[in-house]
């Protein structure tokens, strides 16, 4: 399983736990979920219209929290881009852009070995993912450098993407493919815990 099939299995079994397609209720005292800081940009050409998700990080519970970050595994470096449509999101899925990438190193050596873009277009119970059959990506990283705990990145990608559904679906899609053009990002993520 991807990484970003766990993020979106995480966040699919957090809404059926909590009831809401946002994420988890906020807490009664102190513990609203805020945006501390907008941390990248996604853009791109979604089937003939420009479109701009943003990576974003912030405080719930008070933890810092983000749904894009980066680790390593044995060699392995995976990171996951969160995309929201509005800079004020912290934890959604609703119309997010999702891209995750597995490198060889963090730096400019870096070898891209699989990458993946998910649209949700449905919430995190239907969306469209390159790697589903009649799907593809080619994505290039233009800058890739870590500094601690932080990872900086910028790249450029396109993508279609075939529909896919969690679960059971009765909601037909009105298309069976997305495609993005033009697609770039440029982020600073975090570690993964």
């Amino acid at each position: 399983m991807t990484q970003s099939m766990r993020a979106i299995v995480v966040f699919f079994l957090s809404t059926a736990l909590w009831g809401c397609d946002s994420g988890p209720p906020a807490p009664a005292a102190g513990g609203v979920p805020s945006v501390r800081s907008v941390d990248g940009v996604i853009e791109g050409t979604l089937d003939g219209e420009p479109r701009k998700w943003h990576i974003t990080s912030g405080e719930l519970n008070g933890e810092q929290t983000s749904q894009s970050s980066w680790d390593s595994y044995g060699g392995v470096n995976q990171i996951t881009l969160f995309g929201h449509t509005s800079p004020d999101t912290l934890i959604s899925g609703e119309e997010a852009l999702v891209i995750t990438i597995t490198t060889s190193s963090l730096d400019a050596t870096a070898e891209v070995f699989d990458a993946e873009v998910a649209y949700l277009s449905g919430g995190m119970m239907q969306g469209y993912g390159s790697n589903e059959e009649g799907g593809f990506v080619r994505l290039v990283t233009d800058s890739l450098r870590s500094e601690g705990e932080s990872l900086q990145l910028s790249g450029h990608f396109e993508a279609r993407m075939s529909f896919r559904a969690l679960g059971s679906s009765d909601d037909a899609p009105d298309r069976q493919t997305r495609s993005i053009t033009g697609g770039r990002f440029e982020a600073s993520v975090r570690k993964g815990d």
